[in-house]
């Protein structure tokens, strides 16, 4: 399964983590789509080197870091090019710019969202900002439900 290795896999490239959340979701999609998002989880890993799979993980891996790489700005990508799997550059990305936690990103953003007003825009371009703004507030959040009835409510 090799493509096109200058595919664009992402309508929005990494440049930092002002678009690492939509970059993120895109890429995971295309994967998904490609059967290959294992290989950015950690459930697919990687075989041993004498073992029947070991070639086509390390068709598949290279293939998604090459994609990986075209879908950031040189500036991300080229240090993110010296990590050696897939799933290694994955985290590294995500550890450097997902800001998961970041209080004073939550914080403007919870403050963009309560003083948004429609004013002259039309009701589906302001639902749209407002479903935009829920949707980055909601990726911040660490929520991880501890008891059987939240695990339950947030499947």
């Amino acid at each position: 399964m090799v493509e096109n290795p200058s595919l664009q896999i992402s309508t929005v490239k990494l440049d930092g983590p002002r678009t690492y959340h939509q970059w993120s979701r895109s890429i995971k999609f295309f994967l998904r789509s490609h059967g290959l998002e294992g290989h950015i989880t950690g459930a697919k890993h990687q075989p041993s080197s004498n073992s029947a799979g070991y070639t086509q993980w390390v068709t598949e891996n290279s293939q998604i870091v090459i994609w990986l790489l075209h879908s950031m700005t040189p500036d991300i990508s080229y240090p993110i090019s010296f990590c050696d799997t897939a799933k290694e550059m994955w985290d590294t990305v995500a550890q450097t710019y997902s800001q998961r936690g970041d209080i004073a990103q939550a914080y403007e953003l919870q403050y963009r969202f309560q003083e948004l007003r429609q004013g002259e825009m039309i009701v589906t371009a302001f639902v749209a900002e407002l479903r935009h703004l829920w949707i980055e507030i909601d990726s911040l959040c660490t929520f991880s439900p501890t008891n059987a009835h939240d695990i339950a409510a947030f499947q």
